[in-house]
């Protein structure tokens, strides 16, 4: 894995577990008794599963390469920083635009 996607993956991996350890939500509803229900949108949770699922990939993927073929490597190494970088900043554009909370 080169460097560039290192650093991606690496930072992919911190928000999904900040995410998951802090309780992020991006939405809240009156729960009755003065209280606030925080919640998950769908839109939102679909792109944490799939940052996620791209994240596992990538990690598989590193441990199971055995391709001798350099061109290949660097075919899918190309391939996953695009997904990655799709996933990362569709979750990080709808992170900033519903102004998501922990």
């Amino acid at each position: 894995m080169n460097d560039e996607i290192s650093t991606l993956y690496q930072a992919a991996k911190a928000l999904i577990t900040y995410i998951d350890k802090e309780e992020v939500f991006d939405r809240a509803a009156a729960g009755g008794c003065s209280g606030l229900d925080f919640h998950q949108s769908d839109t939102f949770y679909d792109l944490i599963v799939q940052t996620r699922e791209v994240v596992a990939e990538i990690e598989n993927g590193a441990k199971n390469e055995v391709s001798d073929e350099e061109s290949d490597k660097k075919v899918r190494a190309g391939e996953a920083y695009s997904r990655l970088f799709d996933a990362l900043k569709a979750l990080a554009a709808h992170v900033e635009q519903e102004r998501a909370f922990d």
